[in-house]
C-alpha cells in the first residue's frame, strides 16, 4: 500500500501548539459533550498527513462505517463510469439503464427516474432518514413515488441503492471490482484496508456500509480537492469532481458552524467561516470534510448515536472541524 506522505503541522501553516489544545483527549472524551464519540481523525493540508489522532481504543488500522459517505464514493464511481462511456449520460432512466428489471413492473413511476435525479435526490422516492426502507432492486423499483414541480429534495437510501445494479449492468462486472480497479487500487487502497456491507443476494451496496480507514477516508477527499487527482494521476475526471460538488438542489441547511447547505451529486456543499467548503457526511458525524481554497481535508468518524443526540454529536464535531480549519486560515 502506497502510504500519505506525512509532513509536520507548522511546515504547512498550522500552529501544533494550537491544534494540539484542540484535540486534547481530556476535552475530547468529555462526557458533557458529544465529542467523546470522536474516535479517529484525520488531517491532511497541501497533499500531507500533517495530524492524525484515534480516541477510545480506536487505532490508525482501524476500519470503521462511514454509512452514508458511502453514497458520495458512489458519486465518484458514476462518474469514473460516465468518463469511460459506460454512460450515455446522466438523463438516462432507469428504463433504460435497468432494462430487465424495470420490464417486470412496467407501470411503475420509478421506470421514469433518471440518473441525474437519482444523484440529486429529486426523483421523488419518499423521505428514508428515519427508516430502514432499502430493498433489493424488485422492491425499490415499484415504490410508490412523491413528485414534485419544481423538483424536492427527499434523503433516499433506496433511490441510492440502486446505482449498484446500474453500475454492475453499465460497466459489466461486480461494483467492487470496479471500484477496486478504478478507484482503491490507483489510491493505494489494498484489499485489506476496506470492507463493504453486503445485501441479501451478495451485492455491495451503493448506499452505505462500507468500512475504511480514516486516513484513506482522507486519500479520497483529498484526491478531490486535488482536481482528482493522485500523487498526479487522473483518477476521478476533473469535471466530475467540480459538477458533483457543486449545487444543484437548494437546502438552506446548518449544522454547527456550517452554514448554506446545498446539495450536488450525493456530496453537500456549504460555507465554513467565509469559505466555500464540500462535505461527505455519514449518520453519526462521519464527515470528510473538504476546503478546497485551503488545500485542506478534515476526516471525523465517531460512534453513532441515538436520533435524539443526532443533531447535537453533528453540530459539535462539525464545530471541532471548525477550529482546526481557522488554524489554517
Amino acid at each position: 500500500m502506497a502510504d500519505w506522505p506525512v509532513a509536520s503541522p507548522e511546515s504547512q501553516g498550522i500552529n501544533k501548539v494550537a491544534l494540539d489544545g484542540i484535540l486534547d483527549p481530556a476535552k475530547i472524551l468529555n462526557l458533557a459533550t458529544s465529542l467523546y464519540t470522536l474516535r479517529s481523525l484525520v488531517v491532511v493540508r497541501n497533499g500531507f498527513l500533517i495530524e492524525e489522532r484515534y480516541y477510545a481504543g480506536s487505532k490508525a488500522s482501524t476500519l470503521r462505517n462511514i454509512a452514508s459517505i458511502t453514497k458520495s464514493v458512489s458519486s465518484i464511481l458514476v462518474g469514473i463510469a460516465l468518463e469511460q462511456g459506460k454512460f450515455r449520460s446522466l438523463n438516462q432512466t432507469i428504463a433504460e439503464l435497468l432494462p430487465e428489471a424495470a420490464a417486470r413492473v412496467p407501470t411503475s413511476a420509478v421506470n421514469g427516474v433518471t440518473l441525474a435525479q437519482i444523484l440529486t435526490q429529486t426523483g421523488g422516492f419518499p423521505d428514508d432518514r428515519q427508516s430502514d426502507t432499502r430493498g433489493l432492486e424488485p422492491q425499490v423499483l415499484d415504490v410508490p413515488l412523491q413528485p414534485a414541480t419544481p423538483p424536492v429534495w427527499r434523503y433516499s437510501s433506496a433511490a441510492v441503492s440502486l446505482i449498484g445494479p446500474i453500475l454492475a449492468r453499465a460497466v459489466g462486472r461486480s461494483v467492487e471490482d470496479f471500484a477496486r480497479a478504478s478507484l482503491f487500487s490507483p489510491l493505494g487502497i489494498g484489499d485489506y484496508d476496506y470492507d463493504w456491507r453486503r445485501d441479501a443476494i451478495g451485492h455491495v451496496r451503493s448506499d452505505s456500509g462500507l468500512r475504511l480507514r480514516a486516513r484513506d477516508l482522507a486519500r479520497l477527499a483529498w484526491t478531490m480537492v486535488d482536481g482528482g487527482r493522485w500523487r498526479g494521476r487522473q483518477v476521478v475526471p476533473a469535471q466530475w469532481v467540480a459538477e458533483s460538488t457543486r449545487r444543484h438542489i437548494a437546502l438552506g441547511w446548518q449544522v454547527g458552524p456550517m452554514t448554506n447547505i446545498d446539495y450536488g451529486y450525493l456530496w453537500f456543499t456549504g460555507m465554513l467561516h467565509g469559505r466555500v467548503v464540500n462535505l461527505a457526511w455519514g449518520y453519526g458525524a462521519q464527515f470528510a470534510l473538504m476546503v478546497p481554497s485551503l488545500n485542506m481535508v478534515v476526516v471525523t468518524l465517531a460512534d453513532a448515536p441515538g436520533a435524539k443526540e443526532l443533531a447535537k454529536q453533528a453540530a459539535e464535531v462539525m464545530g471541532l472541524t471548525a477550529q482546526i480549519v481557522e488554524l489554517a486560515g
